[in-house]
């Protein structure tokens, strides 16, 4: 019998996020308020931090994913290969989901509104910048990527996994608090798009090895 794509721990993740999506909500002027006050936004060490996760996240995740499925190729190993253009095809599936998302939502951005309004939707408006905010496609691409690959790990290096997916997701969640901090994005608008990186990224996977033995 064939493993179903969303086991148990996956469906309990997706929803864990799309509620907690739901319960900052509220919070998301209050939040984004606090990360744009001088404390925070005249330190230069947060300042250059943010610029580095945000690249990590684009075009970093296209760029890594590309890369591997790239060595994977030219050093005959058809696990490395694999796991590069799996998580190649989440984050560009994760991308294109976003924008989809964005346009049809139409949330205004946290500049636009100066931090004060985060419950400004233009629906079918979201083509247009200052109202492409959820959800963030940084944050998208990263946890597609970090989903991907650590799927991809668990399946072939269950030690390693157990290491380098929690640094993945790690990683993809400061790429989240960058556009946060860089005021391009509301919390709940991250939660969403962590929630749609990790669905893109392991279900992918799941698909590409389906009836696979591990």
């Amino acid at each position: 019998m064939a493993k179903p794509l969303w086991p148990t721990s996956q469906l309990a993740i997706a929803g864990s996020l799309a509620i907690g999506a739901l319960a900052i909500a509220p919070f998301d002027g209050r939040w984004t308020r606090a990360l744009q006050s001088p404390r925070f936004q005249d330190n230069m060490a947060l300042h250059r931090g943010a610029v580095t996760l945000r690249r990590l996240g684009d075009p970093g995740a296209l760029l890594l994913s590309a890369s591997v499925y790239a060595a994977g190729r030219l050093a005959r190993r058809d696990g490395l290969a694999d796991a590069g253009w799996h998580a190649t095809e989440a984050v560009m599936a994760g991308g294109l989901t976003t924008l989809a998302l964005k346009t049809i939502v139409g949330r205004q951005r946290p500049y636009a509104a100066q931090g004060t309004d985060a419950d400004e939707f233009r629906f079918g408006r979201g083509y247009r910048s200052d109202y492409a905010s959820m959800p963030s496609g940084h944050t998208t691409v990263a946890f597609a990527a970090a989903a991907a690959f650590g799927a991809e790990l668990s399946r072939s290096h269950h030690a390693a996994a157990r290491v380098v997916t929690p640094l993945l997701y790690t990683t993809a969640a400061g790429v989240g608090a960058s556009r946060l901090y860089n005021n391009k994005h509301w919390a709940s608008d991250v939660l969403i798009a962590a929630g749609i990186g990790h669905a893109v990224g392991r279900t992918l996977v799941a698909i590409a090895h389906r009836g696979q033995r591990h």
